[in-house]
């Protein structure tokens, strides 16, 4: 943004997680041709030098016609021509009879890593490298310096402000079950594809809607790093508990420690309560996925977007029609077991739940809510744990119409044994709200939601 190639300035119209849109000026009297090749390939070979021969780009120029929503469609169709005609996969150069320790397909080499010696391969050690380097700066990168470092203080620099691995952020002894624990946390916006094809006619309706999203993102980002600064539990040797893994475009990934991730659940959700764009509401579907922080990491991250997309099954065809109280919405899985879960998360969580009622398990802000003050209030007032198992056997073993019976003498004599018996009564009603199969629920966020 703002380089400058034989005085030529690009300006960012807008930047996704790995694309960018840029526009450009050229003086009356000079061959815009060889510019616009010249600039080309500056571009393509600073992005090749910035990821060492590791990456494949395509880079296009387009003359403007002045009709900005046919030239974004064009050049975008010109870069998508070039992707045809070149491989993704960059071939390695070096030949290895080991295959790499981590990506199981490029040839290997010994090197040190922290499995110990192991063959890796060129490509996996240069992004290792560059996302130790990354990592260190991508928050004053995101916020900017002057909101970074008012966030923290000339003494913090020093420091390592956060955690540099998943054990780090995870590690917490007096967190009993939940040590050693992650929440992996995907968003993506729904329909934004739709709303910068039909309000973005413009670059600079484009831009303002893409700054949009950044500021509400930002503001998010924000909020999380001072909530973590004043919660102890939020840090490791004063270092804060976060790893960003995506930050752009419509979607992003973060992991927290799995006793945050709730919390921070809802407060993007809160974040993004007011996020909108000439008239639309821009809502977002996410995923949550709770787990040992040794679980498979891509497969991971696969399902928390497979959940986003199950959550996003009933939106409305219209993006006009989103509202944030319907439409920003959530799916969880709690992952004791990888291998329990399997592939298909479909498949599991109909076997899990009953065919059909996992649809009404879809998170909403006010949903949230609702469980989060059930949890806290039976967890103050001493409502029998083992109850909500009695009730979850009851559901899955019993047939419907004999199963509203049982559970209500069941939760009857679980009411009997705590504190403040109608507002506990009146807090899990709420929140199951008719539907019988959310004490699933109830027991599933048990030790996540409502601390």
């Amino acid at each position: 943004v703002g380089h400058t190639i034989n005085g030529i300035t690009l300006n960012k119209i807008m930047t996704g997680a790995s694309i960018g849109l840029f526009s450009f000026e050229t003086k009356d009297g000079v061959n815009a041709e060889d510019i616009a090749k010249n600039i080309a390939k500056e571009v393509r070979e600073k992005l090749c030098d910035k990821t060492e021969g590791h990456a494949t780009f395509v880079v296009s120029v387009l003359k403007s016609t002045g009709g900005f929503e046919h030239d974004n469609e064009t050049i975008t169709a010109v870069n998508r021509w070039q992707q045809f005609q070149q491989p993704t996969l960059i071939l390695p150069e070096k030949e290895s009879n080991d295959k790499c320790f981590y990506d199981g397909v490029r040839p290997g080499f010994e090197t040190e890593t922290p499995d110990g010696k192991k063959p890796v391969s060129e490509s996996v050690l240069f992004r290792r490298e560059e996302g130790k380097k990354l990592r260190s700066n991508i928050y004053k990168h995101i916020l900017g310096d002057e909101t970074f470092k008012k966030m923290f203080t000339s003494a913090d620099v020093s420091k390592d402000n956060f955690t540099t691995d998943l054990d780090d952020l995870t590690d917490s002894q007096d967190k009993g079950n939940l040590n050693h624990k992650m929440a992996f946390i995907y968003f993506d916006g729904n329909k934004f594809s739709k709303i910068r094809a039909n309000k973005c006619t413009a670059e600079k309706t484009l831009t303002a809607f893409s700054e949009c999203v950044e500021k509400h993102r930002k503001d998010f980002l924000c909020k999380l790093i001072q909530e973590a600064k004043a919660s102890p539990d939020f840090k490791n040797n004063e270092a804060i508990r976060l790893e960003t893994l995506l930050w752009g475009g419509d979607d992003l990934e973060i992991v927290v420690p799995a006793w945050k991730g709730w919390k921070v659940l809802r407060l993007f959700y809160k974040c993004m309560s007011n996020a909108a764009f000439d008239g639309v509401q821009l809502t977002h579907a996410g995923g949550i996925i709770f787990s040992n922080h040794k679980a498979p990491i891509r497969q991971i991250r696969e399902m928390a977007r497979k959940l986003a997309d199950m959550a996003k099954d009933k939106l409305p065809s219209d993006f006009k029609s989103l509202q944030h109280d319907k439409h920003d919405i959530a799916h969880y899985l709690i992952m004791e077991s990888f291998d329990t879960v399997g592939p298909d998360i479909q498949h599991f969580v109909k076997q899990y739940y009953g065919d059909g009622f996992y649809n009404d398990f879809t998170l909403t802000p006010n949903k949230m809510d609702n469980i989060t003050e059930a949890l806290s209030l039976m967890k103050a007032n001493g409502f029998p744990h083992n109850k909500i198992f009695e009730i979850i056997r009851i559901i899955k073993s019993e047939p419907l119409p004999e199963q509203k019976e049982k559970i209500n003498k069941v939760f009857d004599k679980a009411l009997s044994e705590v504190e403040d018996r109608d507002t506990v009564c009146a807090s899990i009603k709420k929140a199951i709200e008719d539907n019988y199969h959310r004490w699933l629920m109830l027991a599933d966020l048990w030790d996540y939601a409502g601390r």
